[in-house]
């Protein structure tokens, strides 16, 4: 029962932190990418799935752009903090159904 509620708690505070992260970090790091004429690389966008891949598996590092890196790197950690987040939900919600 406790296990639960530790686990619903952590996987709301972890969506919760993650998104609000991300929508502060994840449309400037698509800003930074149009400044430079490079918005291909996130499709146009911080939301559309190939600019969320490009974060999640770390696509800045390869351009060598230091203020690309100080924008994306924490859009990256947000959005691996809303992933976690919605794994915990998930789980929490699996164990409840068993």
């Amino acid at each position: 029962m406790m296990g639960g509620l530790v686990l619903l708690l952590l996987g709301i505070a972890f969506a919760t932190v993650g998104v609000t992260g991300y929508v502060i970090f994840g449309p400037l790091t698509c800003r930074h990418l149009q400044d430079r004429g490079q918005a291909g690389l996130m499709a146009g966008s911080s939301l559309s799935p190939t600019g969320l891949l490009w974060i999640l598996r770390g696509g800045y590092g390869q351009l060598g752009d230091a203020g690309l890196r100080a924008l994306a790197l924490p859009a990256r950690i947000m959005l691996i903090l809303t992933l976690a987040g919605v794994f915990l939900l998930v789980l929490r919600w699996l164990l409840v159904q068993a």
